[in-house]
């Protein structure tokens, strides 16, 4: 990349090629500062947006069992007394808060689980297998499709 500098006649002293006029060269790096603009203030509408949608929630029980769970945030809570085995349960939530998640088995063993500070545009998957669970959340760009969901 050559250096752009002005000389005393109007040409580029660093220009690729002898004669180019600076103002062609200031045209393709005002240029390219406004395309990474654009780009900048597209990738920040996009987290923007994805933040205005609620967190959401994902119980999947790779089990063959049923099982039962309790969700508990602040003051609210949502109990599920009876997820199939391989089924799944979508929930949203329009808070802002920590969780803590216990899981019942069939066998009376209960799991207790934390899922840390949630707020909107956050998707939380939680997997419940034969001996344990796994929960992972991340920063959703999607918008949820509302009708599979119980909202609360």
């Amino acid at each position: 990349m050559a250096v752009v500098a002005f000389g005393w006649d109007g040409y580029c002293v660093a220009a690729p090629k002898p004669g180019v006029r600076c103002q062609y060269m200031i045209k393709k790096i005002l240029l390219a500062i406004f395309l990474i603009i654009i780009a900048v203030a597209y990738f920040v509408y996009i987290n923007v947006q994805a933040l205005k949608n609620p967190p959401e929630f994902r119980v999947i029980n790779n089990t063959s069992l049923p099982i039962s769970f309790t969700a508990n945030w602040r003051e609210s809570r949502i109990a599920v007394d009876d997820l199939k085995g391989k089924g799944t349960m979508t929930f949203i939530i329009r808070d802002e808060a920590s969780m803590k998640f216990m899981i019942e088995r069939q066998s009376g063993k209960t799991e207790e689980y934390l899922i840390g500070y949630f707020t909107g545009g956050t998707s939380c998957l939680i997997e419940v297998n034969e001996n344990s669970a796994d929960s992972k959340c991340f920063m959703s760009l999607k918008t949820p499709n509302k009708s599979k969901h119980a909202e609360l």
